[in-house]
């Protein structure tokens, strides 16, 4: 009994010892030899993780190469302000606005917007996409309050659930996705919140919001219920939601 109890605590320790390097060799992040990003290697390339400033006028453009290496995707979170705990009304580790970002150019070939990539971007009022965007991940652009237009490559196929939430000043999304169906939405993807009334109505797709597709009868919402019922696949209940609320147009 001794040997085995002997044998499983070293078993143990074997294991975490090599967890803790597995730990200990995990890369950290590096800087951009101009200051302005940090990033990790991945594989065939970088990844951005954070950016270190911003120019006054606000502008952003996220270059296709930072130190001679290619930028094949973005941070989770990375034009994200974490509070240092400076502000009265704010705690330690909380998000901030960040209100000093106002227009990003997407350079590098990134497949996606990553989940809360501009979290509470409230000053937030232009991005152009590359080419090359396939997904836009749930909380994306939540609380970009200024953004006023957004428009989807024909690579994107995708919007996550509460990815546009909050965008307040959105007027115009325009979809170029040619394919044979609609493309997949997430939960509230557009939809606003006003604390003002009963819970039941707190949820809302603004009136003034204007979705252009290129096909319309994708749309339709027969045939989006249709599609739901067939492949349960929810998706299509959200676009009936925003079809039923009149703002998806033929562009």
């Amino acid at each position: 009994m001794k040997v085995l109890k002997v044998t499983l605590i070293a078993t143990i320790a074997l294991v975490m010892c090599f967890s803790f390097a597995a730990c200990s060799s995990t890369e950290e992040a590096k800087t951009s030899q101009d200051g302005v990003w940090q990033y990790v290697e991945v594989e065939g390339g970088i990844s951005l993780t954070a950016i270190n400033s911003i120019h006054e006028t606000g502008l952003v453009v996220v270059p296709e190469y930072v130190d001679g290496q290619k930028v094949v995707s973005l941070g989770e979170k990375l034009f994200v302000g974490i509070d240092d705990g400076s502000s009265k009304k704010s705690d330690k580790g909380v998000y901030r606005e960040n209100t000093v970002l106002d227009t990003v150019i997407i350079e590098a070939k990134v497949i996606e917007i990553p989940n809360m990539c501009f979290y509470y971007c409230t000053a937030l009022r232009n991005v152009i996409l590359p080419s090359t965007c396939e997904k836009i991940a749930p909380f994306s652009f939540f609380n970009c309050a200024s953004l006023t237009k957004i428009e989807l490559p024909e690579a994107t196929v995708s919007i996550g659930e509460y990815a546009f939430r909050q965008c307040k000043s959105l007027r115009e999304v325009v979809i170029n996705n040619n394919s044979d169906d609609c493309i997949t939405i997430g939960d509230k993807a557009f939809y606003n919140l006003n604390e003002k009334v009963s819970k039941d109505e707190q949820y809302y797709i603004d009136s003034d919001l204007t979705i252009f597709v290129k096909n319309l009868e994708l749309y339709d919402v027969d045939v989006l219920e249709s599609k739901r019922v067939a492949t349960k696949n929810l998706s299509y209940k959200y676009w009936k939601e925003y079809v039923e609320a009149g703002v998806v147009h033929q562009k």
